[in-house]
């Protein structure tokens, strides 16, 4: 039979080293965000599809 490891709960903290955190964000005229992240990357996110009007 094998043994299983102990499961340790997700936490904010279990994901630090695995993920980039958002740093800044900056809203722009034309429905669009630039996302600053901790390692320097700089990522543009495009809300328009996200409006209904």
């Amino acid at each position: 039979m094998k043994t299983r490891s102990p499961v340790r709960p997700l936490g904010l903290d279990s994901c630090d080293d695995k993920m980039n955190k958002i740093i800044a964000v900056t809203a722009n005229d034309d429905f669009s965000l630039d996302l600053q992240f901790s390692d320097g990357s700089v990522k543009r996110f495009d809300a328009k599809p996200y409006l209904d009007y």
